[in-house]
């Protein structure tokens, strides 16, 4: 058997982490509208700081896993956690949802998942 070819390839599949993750926006934001989208004028100052630090850690960690220098399997990790963050915003939506009965916050923290996650990872060619 040749083994070079399972040293050389990735074992990750970014394609499928990106279909997970949107499986997993998708059920989130279904939780979230089954709650109704009403919500109360006030909203969860923790859960909103951890929104937005999911947020900036999947746009931060896309951008590494874009950069030229970056080797293609820490690109593929990088780009995997880039949608766990995605991911978990919908999580913690669905939570809130489920929690505070604040349905149309669940659904932004999952709708700011789907927009952090729709585009597929690509990295620039290299020169």
């Amino acid at each position: 058997m040749n083994n070079s070819s399972a040293t050389t390839s990735s074992p990750i599949n970014p394609r499928n982490a990106r279909l997970a993750t949107l499986a997993i926006l998708a059920v989130s934001a279904l939780i979230a509208l089954g709650q109704g989208i009403e919500t109360s004028p006030e909203s969860d100052p923790a859960a909103t700081a951890w929104a937005v630090g999911l947020g900036v850690t999947s746009i931060v960690l896309r951008r590494m896993a874009q950069n030229q220098e970056t080797s293609e399997r820490t690109a593929d990790i990088l780009g995997c956690a880039a949608l766990a963050a995605a991911a978990g915003l919908g999580i913690l939506g669905a939570w809130v949802a489920l929690r505070d009965g604040a349905g149309q916050t669940g659904l932004l923290f999952a709708t700011a998942g789907v927009l952090f996650s729709i585009r597929p990872l690509k990295r620039p060619a290299k020169l």
